[in-house]
């Protein structure tokens, strides 16, 4: 049986089935993180980086992982990960 979402499986359990585009300029926005420590992070998650531009990076995503639907989940979980304590506080302006 060949699975339908991913026909190069050749009948095995489909592992990763959903890829989920994030920008980069959102992660820096909401953790203060570079691209290569986000990759780093991503992977702890159980995500697979699959591509990556200057402006955004693609990640596979676990079928066990069915929270995941968004680029924001992405975003969550590895802050999560990173822990959201290591954050940079930022002061508020008023523009």
């Amino acid at each position: 049986m060949i699975d339908e979402v991913n026909p190069e499986n050749n009948g095995k359990s489909p592992v990763f089935e959903k890829k989920i585009k994030t920008q980069v300029s959102e992660l820096a926005w909401v953790l203060y993180l570079d691209i290569d420590r986000t990759l780093q992070l991503a992977q702890k998650s159980g995500f697979i980086h699959k591509s990556q531009s200057e402006a955004s990076f693609k990640v596979a995503v676990p079928v066990t992982r069915y929270d995941i639907m968004h680029p924001c989940d992405v975003i969550e979980d590895i802050g999560v990960v990173f822990g959201y304590n290591n954050i940079p506080k930022v002061a508020e302006t008023n523009t």
